[in-house]
């Protein structure tokens, strides 16, 4: 990998030297480049920032030498700390350890298997018990590593009881794990959307609020949306096509729940966990509600108050949502929600102070990754702004791409970044400080009034979000397709080998169907609808049904 990556360097300084009108391209290309031949984002990005401070640096006078270097220090001692200094980008980051926290005292406290169980008790044939996973997934809306560890360590028994394939289960973890958490409005990917989308706004001058457009981009995330609607359909309808079907007719005749031979590494250690007696499904449920509802009072608390200072005296709910500080009202919502969470485990005694601490530091720990790449996302972004570079790409693409191709040439490149990378996170980091301001280039060079601007740049948020769930979802680099698999009791190309044909034909529907009449001005609710009678009429005429067998 150290090779590799001082060999790609060494081409980009040559680039530098040989096209210098390039030069604002070349930071962002660097991490790109980087991430695709290394997998490594948190090192990408850095070089990528590392490049920029050293074109500035040779910009300023500086030699090809004191460049390099000073260009190494400066990326640290300059441009993160830029990335840092900004009271919203230090907001994004409390929320995101608040409600990492918090997700860490839901699962030690129990509440979480508790709530499973409730759940499961539902199942009575094949068909429920794959809707109780289903289910299972969508409620654990709030963090994508827990919704897959849960839905496949606490549902595995219970497919393999009804001859469901571990394949299917994985499948339905999987589908449910990027895809919720990256609409819901209250999870741990939220804060760091919010934190990208922002400053991707502020680097453009689009005077869109960041909430209000994440909320307005949400019919927009054609990909995740049909992921959710169509696992449902599709067990309902008990069709199944390519190697799943396979799978489920192998389970079916034999109750065989995977194929002989690979390698199993399910964690199914609950010894950590409270006794069963003492476990409630109001630890977690009581939590997350206190969340919701905090959150909902908080938008109208501060966006009344907003308006109210400003001199408005008719509050329509619209404009308050849109006036409120919302990256305040996520923390106050996060931090209300972690003493909720941490007083029922006390209050009821599963957890003991050292035990409630040592559950919060670990769900902590799960956010530092992702922390660590949002910071260098925005300086990653304040250097591109200093080397023009989203002025530059505009200009050049603004002539060649239109407005209404754009969103769906977006997906395609968030879509590929993120199979190859294996992280959705940080192909948001990469995306959003050049695609935003191509956005707002483009509208510019075709005269489109501000109106337009912002619904071009509300659907572009939505095909980087959406786009970047498809690796997530599929690729065998990537840390959620890794886990679904490993807690569902599957080897890994097992799951990739019978899941891809399905994200294939989804997002290639998304495409044809979704991203481009949404560009050229098709609602994408009646989008969105077409898809879902698309994915359904080719699952019922090229999907098989799988032959029943008498319940176990």
């Amino acid at each position: 990998m150290i090779l590799r990556t001082i060999v790609f360097l060494v081409i980009v300084a040559t680039a530098a030297g040989l096209f210098p009108d390039w030069r604002p391209v070349l930071p962002p290309l660097a991490a790109i480049g980087l991430a695709f031949l290394t997998r490594r984002v948190v090192a990408a990005l850095f070089c990528g920032i590392w490049t920029g401070a050293a074109l500035i640096v040779l910009k300023e006078g500086g030699t090809l030498f004191t460049s390099v270097g000073g260009g190494f220090f400066r990326a640290a001692d300059t441009w993160v700390i830029k990335g840092l200094n900004d009271p919203s980008h230090l907001l994004v980051i409390v929320f995101s350890t608040l409600i990492g926290g918090m997700t860490g005292m839901l699962a030690a406290s129990g509440g979480i298997h508790a709530f499973v169980a409730l759940i499961a008790r539902t199942a009575k044939n094949r068909v429920g018990a794959q809707l109780a996973a289903y289910a299972t997934g969508v409620m654990m809306f709030f963090d994508d590593y827990s919704s897959t560890i849960v839905t496949g360590s606490a549902f595995r028994p219970l497919t393999d009881r009804w001859r469901v394939s571990r394949e299917k289960l994985s499948f339905i973890a999987d589908s449910t794990s990027a895809p919720i958490a990256s609409v819901s409005i209250l999870s741990t990917w939220i804060g760091y959307e919010l934190g990208l989308i922002a400053d991707a706004f502020k680097q453009s001058a689009i005077g869109l609020d960041a909430y209000g457009a994440f909320l307005a981009s949400i019919p927009y995330r054609f990909y995740a949306l049909l992921l959710l609607a169509m696992v449902p359909l599709s067990i309902l309808m008990r069709r199944d096509f390519g190697p799943m079907r396979r799978a489920e007719e192998r389970t079916l005749k034999t109750g065989v729940p995977h194929e002989p031979g690979g390698d199993l590494a399910a964690n199914t250690d609950e010894s950590q966990l409270p006794p069963v007696d003492k476990r409630r499904w109001y630890d977690a449920v009581l939590p997350v509600a206190t969340m919701v509802c905090a959150v909902l009072g908080g938008l109208v608390v501060s966006g009344r108050s907003a308006l109210a200072a400003k001199g408005a005296t008719d509050f329509p709910i619209r404009e308050v949502v849109a006036s409120a500080d919302s990256f305040m009202v996520l923390m106050w919502a996060a931090l209300l929600a972690t003493l909720v969470a941490g007083g029922l485990a006390l209050l009821r005694r599963t957890l003991t102070v050292d035990k409630l601490a040592a559950a919060w530091l670990k769900g902590l720990q799960m956010m530092l990754t992702a922390i660590m790449i949002l910071t260098l996302a925005w300086a990653l972004g304040a250097v591109t702004k200093d080397l023009g570079t989203a002025e530059f790409i505009s200009q050049g693409l603004s002539g060649v791409l239109s407005a209404g191709l754009l969103p769906a040439a977006v997906f395609l490149a968030a879509a590929v970044t993120s199979f190859a990378t294996g992280t959705s996170w940080g192909t948001m980091a990469i995306l959003f400080p050049t695609v935003i301001p191509l956005a707002a280039g483009i509208a510019a060079a075709q005269g489109m009034d501000p109106a337009a601007l912002n619904n071009l740049a509300i659907l572009t948020v939505g095909a980087v979000l959406t786009g970047s769930i498809f690796g997530d979802h599929c690729s065998p680099v990537s840390d959620t397709t890794v886990m679904s698999a490993m807690y569902s009791g599957l080897p890994l190309m097992d799951h990739v080998r019978t899941q891809m044909p399905y994200a294939l034909l989804y997002g290639a529907i998304a495409v044809v169907l979704g991203y481009l009449p949404a560009g050229y001005g098709m609602n994408p609710l009646l989008c969105l609808a077409l898809q879902i009678a698309a994915a359904v009429t080719i699952l019922r005429y090229f999907g098989k049904k799988s032959s029943e067998i008498p319940s176990p």
